[in-house]
């Protein structure tokens, strides 16, 4: 089986902006106390899932400026793996708690604009490289593209999360 290539850069860079306007959109029709009274049953409240994706996308920043993804989630290397993905989470929520919701949104904010500045530099091979070959200080073993690992931490990681923070503060 050959591996997946990704052939328009216009068309990504459009899906991820396309996803974080509709981030942007129902994150402008919550107030403060919606984003940050109501939680879930796992304990987070929008706020929480605001840190939590801007953690990961500037996880992937960072791998811009030549820095290990786990250092800046504040995460040492052995627990940096998918099997602890919920101890990660975890840290990270942790980390991130004592932003106030507009800090939090704001730092996010600059964060998806630093993303997208390099993302709109890249060309459609540089999506296509493995991401060890793009990034060298990727752990062992990842073994998705560029424009999959970015995809996955942008995009497809706001569309996850945005169902979750509409059943959040759904109010009947």
């Amino acid at each position: 089986m050959s591996a997946q290539t990704f052939s328009d850069r216009t068309e990504f860079v459009q899906k991820l902006e396309a996803a974080w306007a509709e981030l942007e959109s129902c994150l402008a029709a919550l107030s403060e106390s919606q984003m940050t009274e109501f939680h879930d049953d796992q304990g987070w409240s929008v706020k929480d899932h605001i840190t939590h994706l801007a953690a990961w996308e500037e996880s992937m920043a960072m791998l811009f400026q030549g820095k290990p993804r786990h250092q800046t989630l504040g995460i040492e290397l052995p627990k940096f793996s998918g099997e602890n993905i919920d101890k990660i989470n975890a840290a990270i929520r942790e980390r991130w708690k004592p932003l106030s919701i507009g800090t939090a949104i704001q730092e996010f904010r600059s964060i998806h604009t630093r993303l997208l500045r390099s993302v709109k530099g890249l060309s459609e091979a540089d999506l296509n490289q493995p991401v060890g070959l793009f990034f060298p200080q990727t752990p062992p073993g990842e073994e998705r593209r560029v424009f999959e690992l970015l995809q996955a931490n942008t995009t497809d990681h706001y569309l996850e999360h945005l169902p979750w923070i509409n059943k959040l503060v759904k109010t009947e």
